[in-house]
């Protein structure tokens, strides 16, 4: 699932990461109970501050509520008084609704524009 939203190559580190420092919620619906969304963090040097270093949400379940509902509860959860997350062009929109600022990278890879997002109390 997490492959949806990071590089294939990157999901064994983000969640070994996950699991030793941080924080990985799943989110589970349909009738069979199937996963349907997954959020991984990890922490900072910063007491309070976590980095979402991954969140996907299967696409037919997109635009619902999950990946809210995932950051509400990863917020809850950790304690968190500060999230940041780094993204593409295609996924600052979903941040914005969460009520995250957005500052332009500029080309970090070439010919991708990167975001910074971040949310705090």
């Amino acid at each position: 699932m997490l492959a949806l939203a990071i590089p294939a190559s990157r999901v064994e580190a983000v969640v070994g990461r996950c699991i030793a420092e941080g924080l990985c919620l799943i989110a589970v619906g349909g009738r069979q109970g199937q996963v349907i969304g997954c959020l991984c963090l990890s922490s900072t040097d910063v007491a309070g501050e976590w980095v979402i270093d991954a969140v996907a949400v299967v696409a037919v379940q997109q635009f619902r509520g999950v990946g809210r509902l995932l950051i509400r509860e990863a917020i809850a959860r950790a304690g968190a008084e500060a999230l940041l997350a780094e993204t593409d062009r295609d996924a600052v929109d979903f941040y914005v609704r969460c009520g995250f600022s957005i500052a332009s990278l500029g080309e970090k890879y070439p010919g991708v524009e990167r975001f910074a997002c971040r949310w705090s109390r």
